[in-house]
């Protein structure tokens, strides 16, 4: 569930590969959103943990890889 609470998705992870396994609601696509940050992870080479980092300012917030000018998602 999204923090705002109008997006679910419930995904039965034992037979997670067939059709009716994943069951999503909202106007956000939450799974779509998780396969895409798996995706990412692999496509990097599967980093450390220790290789991440999150700055907080004023502005926000934004994980980062290796670097603060190598952010997540970007």
């Amino acid at each position: 569930m999204d923090e705002a609470g109008t997006s679910a998705t419930i995904v039965d992870y034992a037979d997670w590969w067939e059709e009716e396994a994943v069951r999503s609601w909202g106007p956000r696509d939450l799974w779509a959103e998780v396969t895409a940050a798996c995706t990412w992870y692999e496509l990097q080479g599967r980093p450390h943990i220790t290789r991440f980092g999150l700055t907080v300012d004023g502005a926000g917030q934004y994980a980062w890889l290796d670097e603060p000018r190598g952010l997540v998602g970007s």
